[in-house]
């Protein structure tokens, strides 16, 4: 134990940024286990598109959605979600979609927030995953 003080008095800086990591990992855990946003995979995400049991809502800037999105994806920008609230109501289940799948967390807590919705989910690794896997996209 008297090795592991001294490294840690010896090393602080070290040490600090370790702690910082690590504080760093705990928080997005949590809030992704507790923020009621739920991630869905490729698999999942196909399944429910072709049983229409979902409504996608793709949330990226109007220049990235252009350039290729999932097939009936709705558009809603990120800074619009919370103004177009009524656009993405609806009795299936919410799928938001951004590039990597971390805006798209941020707007489901928004939603979840702004009117209570509780299936929301959001697209694991965004259209990046979903174009990793060959996965169709459309342009408009």
């Amino acid at each position: 134990m008297d090795q592991y003080l001294e490294f840690v008095s010896n090393h602080p800086f070290l040490f600090a940024g370790f702690g910082a990591r690590v504080g760093m990992i705990g928080y997005v855990e949590y809030d992704r286990l507790f923020s009621g946003v739920k991630n869905i995979g490729i698999n999942d995400a196909v399944r429910w598109q072709n049983d229409d049991d979902a409504l996608f809502v793709d949330v990226r800037d109007t220049k990235a959605y252009q350039q290729g999105h999932i097939l009936d994806a709705k558009h809603i920008p990120l800074d619009q979600i919370t103004k177009r609230l009524s656009e993405s109501k609806s009795d299936k289940k919410l799928v938001l979609v951004c590039e990597q799948g971390i805006q798209s967390r941020s707007a489901g807590k928004k939603l979840r927030k702004a009117a209570g919705l509780n299936y929301v989910y959001t697209l694991q690794g965004g259209m990046e995953a979903w174009r990793k896997a060959n996965m169709p996209t459309v342009t408009r």
